[in-house]
């Protein structure tokens, strides 16, 4: 299981908190019988959505999108992640003009996590403040590669008064689909905030198959289904999504996905050395 009271249990406890995760880490057995489990959640800058995401999370990775931290900031949302048994790779926001007010805003900033007993390793994807490829095992011998996006809206404007929606996005798919491309036969899953709904986005230049998997309800505040993943197509068979609609985060919905069968399957089978014969033998 995967309660807070089970991962509790791999925690050591100093003065009532639990900070320091056990070198053990997480038990994967439930993954390797029922699938792998993620979500793909848009923060809009709030450590305490942060927070609650890794408290409940039962997932085993977590794409997050507009964590509005820039490289010197980021160490705090890293340690909030260590200490609750996470970590994964991080890419910082990017500082936007003056408002009307004369504040400077954030945009952007993405990462990807998951337990500390996994490894995960950034890939050679061209990353940048909206988005971010890594790369995890699965099994024992596939590769799972992984991106959170964060899609550019509409009323986001270039220094010519342009609209980034069209181009900025495009550029987006461009990026992955040439690392798709790249990447070959290998399994992949992109999520995140994209900003359009899946029938408004093509990804050219795939070698493969991919599945769009529309909510089919809103995943934010404006009503619109912004949050969803795409994956190739072998991972489809037996995939689900959901949407959580009774989360307390009120921007974004976390959006989830199940993919894959029983993982052992692939891990194939020991073969126990025999014993020592101790009888006797004709000569």
């Amino acid at each position: 299981t995967n309660d807070l009271e089970t991962r509790k249990n791999h925690l050591e406890k100093v003065d009532n908190y639990y900070y320091y995760y056990h070198k053990k880490g997480r038990l994967y057995q439930e993954e390797k019988e029922e699938g792998t489990k993620m979500l793909t959640i848009n923060l809009s800058g709030s450590i305490g959505d942060f927070e609650y995401i890794l408290e409940n999370c039962k997932e085993h990775i977590i794409m997050i999108q507009e964590h509005k931290q820039l490289q010197q900031e980021m160490g705090k949302w890293k340690s909030c992640a260590g200490i609750r048994g996470w970590h994964g790779v991080w890419e910082q926001a990017t500082i936007t003009e003056k408002n009307e007010e004369g504040q400077i805003g954030r945009s952007g900033g993405v990462a990807i996590l998951t337990w500390k007993s996994r490894m995960i390793l950034e890939s050679s994807f061209e990353k940048d403040h909206r988005a971010i490829g890594a790369c995890i095992g699965w099994g024992r011998r596939k590769t799972l590669h992984l991106f959170s996006i964060y899609g550019f809206d509409r009323g986001q404007m270039d220094l010519q008064g342009k609209s980034y929606y069209e181009k900025g996005n495009k550029s987006i798919r461009d990026r992955l689909g040439k690392h798709i491309q790249q990447i070959g036969r290998s399994p992949w899953i992109i999520g995140g905030d994209w900003n359009m709904a899946p029938k408004d986005v093509t990804i050219e230049g795939m070698n493969s198959n991919a599945t769009y998997f529309d909510p089919v309800v809103a995943t934010c505040s404006t009503g619109s289904t912004l949050d969803w993943f795409l994956v190739s197509g072998s991972l489809a068979i037996n995939a689900e999504t959901h949407v959580d609609e009774d989360s307390i985060i009120h921007s974004h919905c976390p959006v989830y996905l199940k993919v894959g069968g029983k993982l052992s399957e692939d891990l194939g089978s020991r073969i126990r050395r025999p014993t020592e014969f101790k009888g006797k033998t004709k000569k």
